[in-house]
């Protein structure tokens, strides 16, 4: 007797939706519920590479200031966002939000074209922006065109010294790859609050690597958990069990 699907987030991809279909199930799904806390955890993952908190958190612990001749650290260079070159994957409501917090910062702000579509995308191929960008930003859907967006061979031809941060999908980024990079010097910082498998039980590379001092960030896909938007879920869930029955 089931007749519909409600889905607590944007993503579907839990639910066999040629089953569904087949069997005359309603899948609804929601979207826009987090759009202002995921684009303030973005910006502040963002933030955090540029001024090297990793480092400079790991500096502290190892008693690094306690002993230094002088009043400050010096010893990893920050980026001044100002200026900087931003490039987005994901033109939709985050994305677009994200892209609005950067260029009040006086960034300088491109979008890449859609994974698998570059033919017909007016937008660039992200593989045009590498070499110029200083931040990624990834805010798109797992397909099968964008898995591994971020692969050995793209982190070979980024900027030296980019940022890179996921906040939509686990399997987006090769985090093997990434971390890869960012242990060569290649990638100036990596920030995920998402990894392929969740909650990694079996752990991952990524949070092995954060004993490591190496400018890196996991958050525990908690972007989204604001009380705003969690109560925006819950309306929008109720919204769609309401609608048309």
């Amino acid at each position: 007797n089931l007749r519909l699907i409600c889905v607590m987030a944007t993503g579907t991809n839990n639910i066999d939706l040629e089953a569904a279909q087949r069997l005359d199930i309603e899948v609804r799904n929601i979207t826009a519920y987090g759009t202002a806390s995921v684009a303030q955890h973005t910006f502040m993952l963002m933030l955090a590479l540029a001024n090297r908190l990793p480092l400079y958190q790991d500096e502290l612990r190892r008693g690094r200031w306690q002993s230094s001749e002088h009043f400050c650290l010096l010893n990893h260079t920050t980026m001044q966002l100002a200026g900087r070159h931003l490039v987005l994957v994901g033109q939709g409501e985050l994305g677009s939000r994200v892209s609005m917090l950067a260029r009040a910062m006086d960034m300088t702000v491109s979008f890449a074209a859609r994974p698998g579509n570059e033919s017909s995308d007016h937008r660039p191929a992200l593989d045009a922006l590498l070499a110029d960008a200083d931040i990624i930003s990834l805010h798109c859907p797992l397909t099968d065109a964008s898995r591994h967006l971020i692969n050995a061979r793209r982190l070979q031809s980024i900027k030296p010294g980019c940022l890179l941060i996921n906040c939509a999908r686990g399997g987006l980024i090769d985090e093997l790859a990434a971390l890869t990079a960012l242990r060569d010097g290649r990638l100036g910082g990596l920030a995920v609050d998402v990894l392929p498998e969740e909650p990694p039980r079996n752990g991952h590379p990524l949070l092995q690597a954060l004993e490591d001092p190496l400018n890196l960030i996991v958050t525990p896909h908690n972007a989204w958990i604001s009380p705003e938007a969690r109560q925006t879920v819950i309306d929008k869930t109720a919204a769609n069990i309401q609608r048309g029955w």
